[in-house]
């Protein structure tokens, strides 16, 4: 087989995923823009109509659109670069031979967590509580809630790392399920002859599916980056070929 063949095969799950979840769904959503596509155009097709540009002249005469067009510039030009900015100082100065103790401050949240994913147990022991003296106690509501994220992020590291389609397919099958059920009872009821356009149940349903098959492809792209980074990492160096013998 060709090397440039090879290759399309490899990214060809790829370019389909890509093609399946990205490009087929905007070119839904530039040619429903057209539309007065709602609710009722569910029930029948033919409730559709095309009008042109309409939706997007009454898109710019909106304020709202134009105040979270603004808000969205603010986050982009401002917040981005400057969250970015904060987290590479902190690394830094983390990372700094000038930092003292980065060490406990790296691990002392995290030691509970990960010595329970090593096979060790935390206890309790009794201990005398005193009363603060001096200064201003440093917990609050705000670190049981940043403690509470990391916390997730650690259980998340440590079970789904290398299988991150066990959680994200699980969440996606499961709403892919109830949201397959809801459309299959009111697939039924529309059979039956009673109008669904106007229920609520049916973007439900949609909803779910929807969501479920995000979750899925998530779970997969999450897989194949996984596979790629133990590929690269467990790949043994080339060795250099050298010249053993000289013939004249």
């Amino acid at each position: 087989m060709k090397p440039t063949k090879a290759a399309w095969l490899f990214v060809l799950p790829a370019l389909l995923a890509i093609a399946v979840f990205f490009v087929v769904p905007v070119a839904a959503a530039l040619v429903m823009s057209g539309t007065d596509f709602d609710i009722y155009a569910l029930a029948d097709l033919r409730n559709v109509r095309f009008i042109g540009l309409d939706n997007y002249v009454q898109l710019l005469e909106t304020p709202l659109f134009w105040q979270a067009l603004l808000n969205t510039l603010f986050f982009v030009v401002v917040g981005v670069p400057l969250s970015v900015a904060v987290s590479l100082v902190a690394a830094l100065s983390l990372n700094s031979p000038l930092a003292r103790f980065k060490g406990i401050y790296r691990t002392a949240l995290f030691v509970p967590v990960l010595a329970h994913h090593l096979g060790y147990h935390v206890g309790e022991i009794p201990v005398n509580h005193r009363p603060r003296l001096n200064g201003r106690s440093r917990f609050g509501l705000e670190r049981y809630l940043r403690g509470f994220f990391d916390l997730l992020t650690v259980t998340f590291m440590g079970r789904y790392r290398y299988r991150p389609l066990h959680l994200f397919g699980g969440i996606g099958l499961s709403l892919g399920i109830a949201g397959s059920g809801i459309l299959l009872y009111l697939t039924a009821v529309k059979i039956g002859g009673a109008s669904i356009g106007g229920r609520p149940l049916l973007l439900l349903g949609i909803l779910l599916v929807v969501v479920g098959i995000q979750f899925f492809s998530l779970g997969l792209i999450g897989e194949m980056l996984t596979s790629n980074h133990q590929d690269k990492a467990g790949k043994p160096e080339t060795p250099r070929p050298y010249v053993r013998d000289v013939l004249r």
